[in-house]
């Protein structure tokens, strides 16, 4: 069935929809021109096609699963706007094509040439340098030169620093703390890093 927006307002919200009924799995989705449409959780369609804006709410995890394509209008000029930057658990989630469809033009989410877009997430630094040496069957603490972004949970990769070691020896742990650039986690690391060896947050 098709379905168009009526006016700006959250997807899950049925006055936001032509027919004040929600979009389900088998509904081909047009957003007008004049209309934001906003992510609010679990959202579902068979497709979707932007003439106005598509954006994710930044106040509790959203998705999208289309069973085929999403894609854009020649007028839209800013289509998507997905930018769960202010929060470090927050999280907008796309999926396409969940049909597994082998046709091509299903597998895909389009953005033409002269259109913007907005793709963002939490700043995370990714790779960093040990402050602290870990000592081998010791350590479960340290501090890094840099931890923006980093949070309880998140997995952690000491790279190793003995240059011969056969296997490398690197160690990976679950941080269980976080407090500026200091880190903690359970349980000793295997092997010894010196200071201003490589850290990894993947």
């Amino acid at each position: 069935m098709a379905i168009s927006s009526n006016a700006t307002g959250p997807w899950n919200t049925g006055s936001t929809w032509v027919g004040g009924a929600v979009p389900g799995i088998g509904d081909a989705v047009t957003i007008l021109a004049a209309h934001t449409v906003t992510l609010d959780g679990a959202c579902v369609a068979q497709s979707v096609t932007v003439a106005g804006v598509l954006t994710c709410s930044t106040s509790v995890n959203s998705s999208l699963t289309t069973q085929t394509f999403i894609t854009e209008t020649a007028s839209a000029t800013t289509p998507y706007v997905f930018d769960v930057s202010s929060s470090p658990t927050v999280t907008c989630t796309i999926a396409v094509n969940a049909s597994s469809s082998t046709t091509a033009a299903n597998q895909r989410m389009t953005l033409a040439g002269d259109t913007g877009c907005t793709f963002k997430g939490w700043h995370r630094t990714r790779k960093t340098s040990l402050v602290t040496p870990l000592v081998a069957g010791v350590s479960t603490s340290c501090t890094v030169l840099d931890a923006t972004g980093w949070q309880q949970g998140d997995e952690i990769v000491f790279g190793t620093t003995d240059d011969y070691a056969n296997p490398p020896h690197h160690d990976t742990v679950v941080l269980t703390n976080v407090t500026g650039n200091d880190i903690a986690w359970t349980g000793a690391v295997t092997y010894g890093h010196v200071a201003e060896g490589s850290v990894g947050n993947p």
